[in-house]
């Protein structure tokens, strides 16, 4: 497995005091592997209009995970794990990383009562 630093949130505010998590926070970041995949799935379908599916083993040898925690107020280190052992070529990371930054502007735009649907493709 190789790990490519992938996002770094920062969480802030009183429940991060003493640079600690609540154990509840877990559980929803736990959400955020689910949803980048089903956004990089639009975004591949979007960019390849002809297709109807993903192509099988779409996510296969790519997730994410925590591989760390940095000093800051808590800042989190969450990293595409990629296999080693897949010989299928790396077209799934890109599709990945435009659904970070796809994820990234939508909570931005909710924040500010701006369309997520500007960053986030609509379900069709």
């Amino acid at each position: 497995m190789s790990y490519q630093p992938f996002m770094h949130p920062r969480l802030t505010g009183a429940r991060f005091e003493g640079h600690a998590i609540p154990l509840e926070v877990l559980q929803d970041l736990a959400i955020l592997p689910e949803m980048m995949t089903e956004v990089a799935k639009r975004l591949y379908l979007e960019d390849h209009p002809e297709c109807h599916r993903t192509p099988n083993g779409f996510t296969d040898g790519i997730e994410l995970v925590l591989t760390g925690i940095e000093p800051g107020s808590v800042k989190l280190l969450i990293s595409l794990a990629l296999s080693t052992m897949s010989l299928l070529p790396r077209h799934n990371q890109f599709y990945f990383e435009r659904a970070r930054e796809a994820v990234v502007n939508a909570i931005g735009a909710a924040e500010t009562n701006d369309r997520i649907t500007n960053y986030l493709p609509e379900k069709s």
